[in-house]
């Protein structure tokens, strides 16, 4: 067994034959040693807001989907006869789900962004969001719905089916929507959300409310993850630095594996559909079978974390040579 190695026993920065040692000591506790650096929690953090974005994003196209949905089948005459009233109101259960999961998703990642924000400050915040949501108290106002949906009852929004003619013919808008005197039953809005309700008229869009907002959370969403990558960008590099020599160290040994193995049965070259694109597949076809270029090709678009020395590299290219192929003739697959 390797000598005992502890990367928190050392001072950081650490150098790459000390994280080499660590791993050697103990892989995984290294790892774990690597990811509780500064560097590695804000990734990490990051990340998380990253993924509460996703799902408050996914929870929106899940709300916009399901009232297009309402649209598309209300075309038919029989959705509106009576003994499909359960069905039609299925639909309109189904859109008060999504309202609560997208409201409950936004609420989640303001939290989220605002826990990150704490932990790892990052200047010109204010102002960006300022910029993003603006100041007619949207936010606000879907921020509290969830609070409404929470303590009070789940939001509900009606479905309306108006007809308008036009020089084409006669069009059809379907939407659904809040109503305000409804609202304002429940005592617990903010006074800016009391302010956006007060330039709503008695009845508003949910798809367009939520349409404008989901564009302002990309837009924040994207200047935060850049603004916050960028200023903790020295311990956020020092600690890719450790993961990628962490991840070199760990190909090596797999590469090395790899090479000292005989007893393989299967074709290496069916195994590519694994590691590469069907474009990168394609550009290693594109090379004389089992020549120096192409095995060379290879490993370079594998090996992203550049394990592969000369040595070594010598041991992959007789590996591949001398590997079972499924074409024993000379030319190219």
């Amino acid at each position: 067994m390797a000598p005992r190695f502890v990367l928190t026993e050392h001072e950081e920065p650490w150098t790459e034959d000390q994280v080499g040692r660590a791993i050697a000591f103990n892989f995984q506790q290294a790892r774990r040693e690597i990811e509780a650096t500064r560097g590695g929690r804000m990734w990490s953090a990051l990340r998380e807001v990253k993924d509460s974005h996703w799902i408050l994003d996914q929870a929106i196209d899940d709300l916009l989907e399901g009232i297009n949905r309402f649209a598309h089948r209300s075309q038919y005459q029989d959705f509106w006869l009576r003994i499909n009233e359960d069905n039609r109101g299925e639909y309109t259960k189904n859109i008060k789900r999504f309202l609560f999961n997208a409201s409950s998703a936004l609420a989640a990642l303001v939290d989220h962004t605002r826990n990150f924000l704490k932990s790892y400050p990052v200047p010109g915040e204010a102002e960006a969001r300022r910029m993003a949501f603006k100041e007619d108290n949207l936010h606000r106002f879907l921020f509290d719905l969830r609070n409404y949906s929470l303590h009070w009852k789940p939001a509900q929004a009606n479905w309306n089916v108006s007809m308008a003619a036009g020089r084409t013919g006669e069009s059809r808008t379907v939407a659904f929507l809040l109503s305000k005197a409804e609202l304002l039953e429940w005592s617990g809005w903010k006074s800016e959300a009391v302010k956006f309700l007060d330039s709503q008229p008695e009845k508003f869009d949910v798809r367009e409310l939520f349409i404008e907002y989901q564009s302002r959370v990309r837009k924040f969403q994207s200047w935060l993850q850049t603004a916050a990558t960028m200023t903790h960008y020295t311990d956020l590099r020092q600690y890719l630095e450790y993961k990628k020599w962490h991840e070199r160290f760990h190909d090596l040994w797999q590469w090395n594996a790899v090479a000292a193995y005989r007893g393989m049965k299967r074709d290496p070259y069916e195994l590519l559909r694994d590691y590469l694109s069907p474009q990168g597949i394609e550009h290693i076809y594109s090379f004389e079978l089992k020549s120096d270029e192409q095995i060379n090709r290879l490993i370079d678009l594998v090996d992203i974390h550049q394990a592969v020395d000369d040595p070594l590299r010598a041991k992959l290219q007789e590996f591949l040579r001398q590997a079972p192929h499924s074409c024993h003739g000379e030319e190219a697959v």
